[in-house]
């Protein structure tokens, strides 16, 4: 892993977070299709990436560029989301950490879809391990 440390530049574009975001997912996820909702500004119906996997299933991911911890008032409707737009997963990606009870809520919805989340300690260790991304993003990042 490449030997650097980061550090958010707040307030962060919302729409080059949500870029970032999926550079890492088309990274980690080579074999999925990794497609932007659309605008960051304008509503996407609480989907900001369309995650569609090798089996065809689709992951909706939502992400959040919070310098405060992000709870589950700031991340609402999980499940009407999933089911309205006939996904199978879903996946929070937020810039600071996440509340208990947001994890607490997620693992509830772990037994009927699948459900993961990175918080900034993951996507700083990703950028570690895929440095060219982190390179692509120093309006938003300080990295030493």
């Amino acid at each position: 892993l490449a030997n650097r440390e980061f550090r958010w530049r707040y307030p962060l574009n919302y729409s080059r977070f949500e870029k970032l975001c999926a550079d890492l997912l088309e990274q980690i996820k080579p074999s999925a299709r990794i497609r932007l909702a659309g605008d960051a500004n304008n509503a996407d119906g609480g989907r900001d990436i369309l995650v569609y996997n090798s089996d065809n299933t689709l992951h909706i991911c939502q992400c959040k560029a919070y310098q405060k911890n992000v709870g589950k008032s700031d991340v609402r409707d999980i499940r009407d989301t999933i089911e309205f737009h006939g996904a199978t997963g879903f996946h929070l990606i937020v810039s600071s950490m996440i509340t208990s009870p947001l994890i607490k809520h997620l693992e509830g919805l772990k037994p009927k879809y699948s459900i993961d989340w990175w918080t900034e300690r993951e996507i700083f260790n990703y950028l570690r391990r895929y440095p060219f991304i982190a390179d692509r993003y120093i309006d938003i990042l300080d990295i030493k």
